[in-house]
């Protein structure tokens, strides 16, 4: 989601703050409900078709109904899964206390739920997970992006990742995009999919339409 500008660091405040005092789940769920009603009134206007993509943490998977929460949203504004797609960081998707992920993923993706791993390649060295677990794109995480074009280690990260997503039908979406240069290495590489300020700093929604919404044409009247 969109956030109004200026509050580019609010998640890294106000996140711990709601962890410490148990309130991700619900946090989560009104998350969720925002998403779903923004989705609703974008598809009822001139924006672009386009998935809202949902940050979910770990504690709506162990302690919420990340299932039902999605199912009651998507009837109340009459929306389809594919509208709407799940981002979960590799440590949410591998921590044991949500036990074998692999099932519930698979049934999200089944009722049409795109799913992606945030934060790509932060996490865990084992890369035995991307094989069992149904997801779709890779975040690769701006750590990684950062020091391109120059830092040759870096470079060659980004190139194995976009190989291997490539060899298991995965997209990859590159983070923390903020230069011509960045932007440049990263499609000259096979990476079609890029955000970060180069393009925007976080945007409120209705700025976001306002950039994206077409002006009406003007048709000429006969005299």
């Amino acid at each position: 989601m969109a956030s109004p500008q200026g509050w580019d660091d609010f998640p890294g405040d106000f996140i711990p703050l709601a962890e410490r005092h148990g309130l991700m789940s619900q946090l989560g769920a009104w998350v969720i409900e925002k998403a779903c009603a923004q989705q609703a009134h974008w598809r009822n206007s001139a924006m672009p078709k386009l998935t809202i993509w949902v940050n979910i943490s770990a504690l709506q998977l162990f302690q919420g109904d990340l299932e039902s929460q999605l199912t009651t949203c998507l009837k109340r504004y009459q929306l389809k899964p594919s509208q709407i797609g799940l981002e979960l960081t590799e440590s949410v998707l591998l921590d044991e206390r949500a036990g074998d992920m692999r099932p519930r993923l698979q049934a999200l993706r089944d009722q049409g739920f795109a799913i992606a791993i945030d934060d790509f390649g932060t996490g865990y060295s084992s890369l035995g997970y991307l094989k069992r677990l149904p997801v779709d794109k890779v975040k690769l995480d701006r750590a990684f992006i950062k020091e391109l074009p120059h830092d040759q280690a870096d470079a060659s990260i980004v190139k194995a990742v976009l190989a291997m997503a490539e060899g298991m039908g995965l997209g990859v979406i590159a983070e923390g995009v903020e230069t011509k240069e960045q932007c440049q290495f990263l499609v000259k590489a096979g990476c079609t999919s890029v955000q970060g300020f180069y393009f925007a700093r976080p945007l409120a929604a209705a700025e976001l339409e306002k950039r994206l919404v077409p002006a009406p044409a003007i048709v000429p009247s006969a005299s």
